[in-house]
Formats: C-alpha cells, sequence, structure tokens
C-alpha cells in the first residue's frame, strides 16, 4: 500500500527542502483505495505491462513459487523471452526471485542454458498470487490449468514424470472430462502414483483426494472399450485405504464392500479382506478382523476355524517364513 502511494507521488521522499517524508492526509483518503487487498493487488498488477500481466496469471496458476522453466513451458515461450516479461513484475516488487544474481535475467538470449531455466521466482505475497489468479475468468481457470498440466507433461522426459506427479496431476485434475480418453486413463494411473506418494510420506489426506480423482478420471473415460479392471481394483483399495486412514472408519467399509463386488477372483478377494482385516485391527475389533482373516485363508485353500486358529498359526508362520527364505 505504502508503495502504491509513493509511485503515484502521494508520499513524498526527503529532497528539495525537505528532510524528512512528507504525504497528504486528505489526499490519500480522497483516492479511496479499496479495503479488499485481492483487488488492491489487483490494481497493482495492472499498472505493469500487457506481457508482463500475462505471465503473472500463468505463473499464478502454476503455483506461489514457479521457476523459469515451468513458466516458458506454460507460456509456450522461450525463456530469454519469459525473462523479458518477468522484470516489470520484479520491478514492480510483485514477485522475488530467489537467487542473489539477477544478472541471470540479463542474459543473451543463446546465453540462457539449464542453471537459468531453474532461476526461482515466488510471489511476495499469497495475496498477490491470487489477485494475479483473480485476473482469469472463472471459466477459463480449469481449461488453463489442463492446458499446462499437458504441456508440462509433454516436455517432461518419461524418466522424470513420476518426480513431477503431483504438480502434473494437480492440474490436470482440474478438468478430466476435456482430457482424449486415452489421457484419462494415463491421469488415472498417475493419480493412483500420486497417492501411493502421498500416502507413503503420511500425508493421507492428500493420498485421498488423489484415489478419489483417479477414480473420477476413470469415469471420464468410461466409453471406452478398454478392460480398466485391475487400475480400477487398486484404485478402489487405495481409497478404502486412505479413508480408514484418515479416520473415515464407515466409509472405508462402504469401498472396500463395493470393491468386493468388483473383485474377479479368489486372490483379489484377499486383497480386499486383507485390508479390511487391518481396517478392523486398527479399530480394536479383533473379532471381526480374525473371521475376515479366516475367510481369506480360506480362498487360499487353508480352511480352519475361529476355533482351531490358535494351534494351526504357528505352523502356518513357518511354512510362510520358509518360503520367504528366512
Amino acid at each position: 500500500f505504502l508503495r502504491m502511494l509513493f509511485d503515484e507521488g502521494l508520499i513524498l521522499p526527503p529532497g528539495s527542502g525537505r528532510q524528512e517524508y512528507q504525504w497528504d492526509l486528505q489526499a490519500v483518503r480522497a483516492a479511496e483505495y479499496t479495503d479488499n487487498v485481492v483487488e488492491f493487488m489487483a490494481g497493482r498488477i495492472e499498472r505493469v505491462s500487457p506481457e508482463s500481466r500475462r505471465a503473472l496469471r500463468t505463473a499464478a496458476l502454476i503455483g506461489a513459487t514457479f521457476s523459469l522453466q515451468q513458466l516458458a513451458v506454460a507460456r509456450e515461450a522461450s525463456l530469454h523471452a519469459t525473462a523479458r516479461e518477468l522484470w516489470p513484475a520484479l520491478k514492480a516488487g510483485l514477485i522475488v526471485t530467489l537467487s542473489d544474481d539477477l544478472s541471470l535475467l540479463d542474459l543473451a538470449e543463446d546465453e540462457f542454458d539449464e542453471a537459468t531455466a531453474l532461476l526461482a521466482f515466488r510471489f511476495i505475497h499469497d495475496r498477490v498470487q491470487q489477485a494475479a489468479y483473480s485476473l482469469i475468468h472463472h471459466d477459463e481457470r480449469a481449461r488453463l490449468h489442463v492446458r499446462i498440466g499437458r504441456l508440462q507433461l509433454e516436455n517432461t522426459p518419461p524418466e522424470k514424470i513420476e518426480e513431477q506427479v503431483f504438480e502434473i496431476v494437480n492440474h490436470l485434475n482440474h478438468d478430466p472430462g476435456a482430457l482424449p480418453v486415452g489421457e484419462r486413463r494415463e491421469l488415472a494411473r498417475w493419480n493412483l502414483t500420486a497417492c501411493r506418494r502421498a500416502r507413503n510420506s503420511a500425508a493421507y489426506d492428500p493420498a485421498r483426494g488423489y484415489a478419489h480423482s483417479g477414480l473420477s478420471a476413470l469415469a471420464a473415460a468410461a466409453e471406452s472399450a478398454v478392460d480398466d479392471y485391475e487400475l480400477r481394483l487398486d484404485l478402489k483399495l487405495a481409497y478404502g485405504e486412505c479413508l480408514y486412514l484418515c479416520g473415515l472408519y464407515e466409509e472405508a467399509e462402504a469401498e472396500f464392500e463395493a470393491a468386493r463386488g468388483l473383485a474377479r477372483g479368489d486372490l483379489d478377494q484377499v486383497r480386499v479382506l486383507q485390508q479390511r482385516v487391518v481396517l478392523h485391527t486398527n479399530r480394536g475389533e479383533m473379532q471381526r478382523a480374525l473371521e475376515l482373516g479366516v475367510q481369506g485363508l480360506a480362498l487360499l485353500g487353508e480352511e480352519m476355524s475361529l476355533e482351531n486358529l490358535a494351534s494351526r498359526a504357528p505352523r502356518l508362520f513357518r511354512e510362510l517364513r520358509k518360503e520367504l527364505g528366512d
């Protein structure tokens, strides 16, 4: 706010006989600045060049921080052109670079290299990012997110995709229906990967979201004649697992019941029962967990009851350890 007042001459610096900063309070009040911070920051963004505004809007879609390479890919522009577009925003204090060497942005076009591409920026405040995002028409946001996700996917080597899977699916999940059927199926697979990576990091709620998005993407590909059985079952089981890890036990049980109806063979039925055993164990419902475990053993050819489980379990564990080479 003070920066804008200064830029508009409503705050005057020392000089011309002045020993201190001076301002005209009545003139500041007469300017009628909005109390809405996002609107106020949007007004600041409107003061930079049109090219810089477009770059900031795209950067806001990427996130609070972004690299020169990410923005260049999203803008479908060269690193050099993208750097030139960011200069006005840097000078206006809307974004900052995470590098101390601003000379990297002033290189000749043929001097930009991989190190320069990784140069990172961030919005000076989350309200600045929100303001830049607010300048994008609501109906356009999902389309632009999908476009950025597809461009990032196209420009990422296959062996590097998993490293960037969160960024990619976060864009594409805005509108899976906008993708061709084959790409929706691939999006479902990448959501399963994102789910498992998030779960392994104990980020259970995001993992649940990725599993749900994977199922939604697969539903959007339903008109395809391709049999997605294995992927659908994997996503169902992952979603149910994440539900109980989030403490949503009843919802998890319902999801596993749906997975039980989907599972085709004994081994996949056992996979469902395994998850249900863990769920009831976590809830302290040991009797129910044992009953489900016995059902699973029966499907594997080991007929037993709860009554003889205690006597037969040690032999089964010994045989299992022998098979595992322990």
